[in-house]
């Protein structure tokens, strides 16, 4: 679960800064970031830990800190293939992308977890990997957009399209 927190005055702004940065010492389990639109987020395991860390900061800042409406990742995990392909147009219609999801293999999600298997890796030892151990086909061994969540995690984004106008 994660918040936004601004102060009501600009000028204190530095205060949470710095409040926030002393949060982050005393809690190794909150997550701090600061992006770059200037928007202030608090990450916590749920809603009491986040409400106990939003507490925290308002006393070390000493000043009125305000907070956004919680924002809560929701994390889904893929069964089976999807029965129907889902179909996204860009803005001026030209374009279409057509997707379905689909499982993989749970000892290819441990490769990748344990990092044997990463996105910065040369793609054509990658490729030989999967088509070697897991049995994917030549041309989407290859053709691996990208790793996810944050480029890192198991799941993959895979280029499957054809030659197609």
């Amino acid at each position: 679960m994660r918040i936004s927190v601004r102060v009501k005055d600009q000028s204190n702004l530095q205060k949470l800064i710095e409040s926030l940065d002393k949060l982050r010492k005393t809690d190794p389990l909150a997550v701090i970031e600061h992006t770059e639109e200037g928007e202030h987020i608090i990450a916590g395991s749920g809603e009491l830990h986040v409400e106990i860390l939003y507490n925290d900061l308002c006393d070390l800042a000493g000043v009125p800190v305000i907070k956004d409406d919680p924002i809560v990742s929701y994390r889904e995990t893929i069964v089976e293939k999807s029965k129907e392909q889902c179909l996204a147009k860009s803005p001026n219609k030209h374009n279409r992308l057509f997707m379905v999801a689909e499982p993989i293999h749970d000892d290819l999600v441990k490769q990748i977890e344990e990092e044997k298997i990463y996105p910065s890796q040369d793609v054509k030892a990658r490729a030989r990997v999967l088509i070697n151990d897991f049995q994917w086909e030549e041309e989407h061994a290859r053709k691996i957009w990208s790793f996810g969540p944050d480029g890192k995690g198991a799941n993959l984004l895979i280029d499957c399209t054809k030659a197609i106008q």
